[in-house]
């Protein structure tokens, strides 16, 4: 413990708080790894929705989307932000939220999924 410039007591991270953000730190490293050796991403169009499915090691996650909310199909291009990159992908607006499927897609890849769904 400690005393802070005004004469308060101040309390020092414990060890185990700096395990638990190392612990969550290995974790998000070893998703993306992982995500990078063996992750898939599948789009399903229907007349009705979009379906967006991320596969790793088997295990999906899934988000569907009503086609007639989906506004403003476009490419969206990599964005670096300080350390934080996110890859280019697929982007619409969905209901007023800016929404971004599908990791490392080019532009001409992006048009030709673009005009599979408008079809």
């Amino acid at each position: 413990m400690g005393v802070d410039c005004f004469g308060k007591t101040k309390r020092r991270p414990s060890i185990n708080s700096c395990t638990d953000a190392f612990g969550l730190f290995t974790i998000f490293i070893a998703y993306r790894w992982l995500w990078n050796l063996s992750g898939k991403e599948e789009l399903e169009f229907t007349t009705a929705e979009l379906t967006y499915r991320r596969l790793l090691l088997g295990i999906p996650r899934t988000r569907v989307f009503v086609m007639d909310r989906i506004t403003d199909p476009r490419f969206v291009p990599p964005q670096q932000r300080g350390r934080s990159y996110t890859p280019s992908g697929l982007g619409f607006s969905y209901g007023g939220e800016q929404v971004r499927v599908c990791d490392q897609l080019t532009q001409e890849e992006t048009n030709q999924i673009v005009a599979a769904a408008v079809q």
